[in-house]
């Protein structure tokens, strides 16, 4: 690794490695991550921070296909699918209503613009 010239940095207590220089960004509040993203590879399942493990089987199947999530408020809150050009979410992390409200808003935005592509 030192050939590498790997850094570490603290992340939710554990250490983690990564090249070059960290650049600090804003997240949005909202994305549509889709399925095999590096979100959801790039960390042991039940190690990954952005979601209760409890929750793993709403997003890795026992069969290997890891589901497209919805990314709000910087953890994995539901999974989605396009089912008859809609937007079909399936919440899993409890929301309050007023979440629920501006997700619905964000999946209806993203509907909208899969619509035009």
């Amino acid at each position: 690794m030192k050939e590498l010239d790997l850094k570490t940095i603290q992340v939710a207590g554990e250490e983690c490695y990564y090249l070059g220089e960290l650049v600090e960004a804003d997240l949005p509040e909202c994305l549509f991550v889709a399925g095999f993203d590096q979100l959801l590879l790039g960390y042991e399942k039940k190690a990954n921070p952005f979601f209760n493990p409890k929750y793993i089987r709403n997003i890795y199947t026992l069969t290997g296909i890891v589901k497209p999530v919805v990314f709000y408020k910087g953890r994995f809150v539901a999974t989605w699918r396009r089912e008859k050009g809609k937007i079909v979410l399936d919440i899993f992390e409890e929301l309050t209503d007023k979440e629920e409200l501006v997700l619905e808003d964000y999946r209806r935005v993203y509907e909208n613009r899969l619509a035009t592509l």
